[in-house]
């Protein structure tokens, strides 16, 4: 992985929305800024133990460098700021009038073919929706490039 690794990006990988998702990410991460992990590996290794296990599948998860991990709309902001140009956008997008109600619309709106699609959860396995988060993480866990 490259030395600039920023973020580790969890996704459904039995998932195809989710797939096309991550694959997307890593054709505009031109920099190689961000890492890619499939929800079960980082379940095995501990970094998702912060999420109950209803909402793991739910939404995409960021660690970040700093050890938070962010998920669904909220990391939303985060993984923009980390593809070529992002930093910019997300400034943009956070700092206008509902910028961050909107992205969080938007989300919610794609974020439903997952739940409608072959993921392992789906919205009738309860829990709290895709509700976004912002947890500590335990900064051992943490693959070696963070």
């Amino acid at each position: 992985m490259a030395d600039s690794m920023s973020a580790l990006l969890l996704y459904d990988a039995d998932c195809g929305a989710c797939t096309r998702f991550k694959k997307a990410m890593d054709f505009l991460d031109a920099h190689e800024r961000i890492g890619f992990m499939s929800i079960d590996r980082a379940e095995q290794i501990g970094l998702l133990n912060a999420i109950p296990d209803a909402r793991r599948h739910r939404s995409f998860h960021m660690v970040l460098a700093d050890g938070r991990l962010e998920s669904g709309a909220t990391a939303l902001p985060s993984l923009i700021g980390l593809l070529p140009c992002g930093r910019f956008i997300a400034k943009m997008v956070c700092s206008a009038p509902k910028g961050l109600s909107v992205l969080a619309f938007v989300y919610s709106t794609a974020s439903r073919l997952h739940e409608t699609g072959s993921c392992k959860m789906n919205s009738a396995a309860g829990g709290e929706g895709n509700r976004a988060d912002r947890t500590p993480v335990n900064s051992a866990a943490l693959p070696p490039f963070l």
